[in-house]
């Protein structure tokens, strides 16, 4: 009898290290410390051979000029990418994402009468330096035959014609966010939930993020909008959030 109640507290036992390891382990792998601006930051993992610290590399993208006319589109960027410090990946090879908050913030120096559209794009490919296409900003000058104007375009407004390239404009899973501002609104805050993945002792995919702001030409009468205002465009901070193994 005694030697049943020895082996029944044995397994008790053995069954309540388990669970503590497997609670410590979780711990580990949700634990993070943050990552600021162009800073990296570590987070240790903890594997069943050894620990390993990840770290999250973030850069930022120049983006384009931020003043704005009818048509005008403008943009920042940037990265995100996770490895193993000094490529001291764990002995067991597995895989491990990365999680991490992003935050963005778009600003206008004064109202708009023409509603601001943004947008947040989510790729693996670098675009920044083909990100926009525009032309040249125009200016309309009736001529003597003009009796009726277009309403858009009367005598001193300025439009110019941006295009989005086609790999985000025609693939709507890479738009992870859109909004607005509305008139007489003059910021939007943007975030954003994303992971990388590090695939042993090299740096793993890189995120490329877009935070895309559009003047809308509308057709109608924006005279008050075409003389050039300002817009502040910027992607404020890549947070480290956690990190866990990779589903195989």
């Amino acid at each position: 009898m005694e030697k049943k109640n020895t082996v029944l507290l044995t397994v008790i036992a053995v069954a309540t290290l388990l669970v503590a390891v497997v609670g410590a382990t979780f711990a580990y792998f949700t634990a993070a410390n943050s990552t600021t601006g162009d800073a990296a930051g570590n987070v240790n993992v903890n594997t069943a051979t050894e620990g390993a610290s990840l770290q999250l590399n973030v850069n930022k993208v120049t983006g384009s000029n931020n003043v704005f006319y009818p048509g005008t589109k403008n943009f920042v960027g940037a990265t995100a990418s996770a490895q193993f410090v000094d490529n001291n990946a764990p002995s067991d090879n597995k895989e491990y994402n990365v999680s991490y908050t992003l935050t963005g913030k778009v600003t206008l120096a004064e109202s708009f009468v023409t509603p601001i559209e943004w947008e947040l794009y989510e790729t693996e490919t670098d675009l920044s330096s083909g990100l926009i296409t525009c032309g040249a900003i125009t200016q309309y000058t009736p001529s003597a035959t003009d009796e009726e104007p277009n309403p858009a375009t009367v005598e001193g407004s300025k439009t110019q014609s941006c295009t989005l390239a086609p790999s985000l404009a025609n693939d709507a899973s890479k738009k992870v966010k859109s909004g607005t501002i509305a008139t007489g609104e003059t910021t939007a805050t943007i975030t954003h939930n994303g992971t990388v993945r590090t695939n042993g002792a090299t740096v793993g995919a890189t995120k490329y993020y877009y935070l895309v702001v559009t003047l809308p030409e509308n057709g109608t009468n924006q005279n008050a909008d075409a003389t050039g205002k300002t817009i502040t465009i910027a992607i404020d901070k890549i947070e480290q959030t956690g990190a866990a193994v990779a589903a195989s």
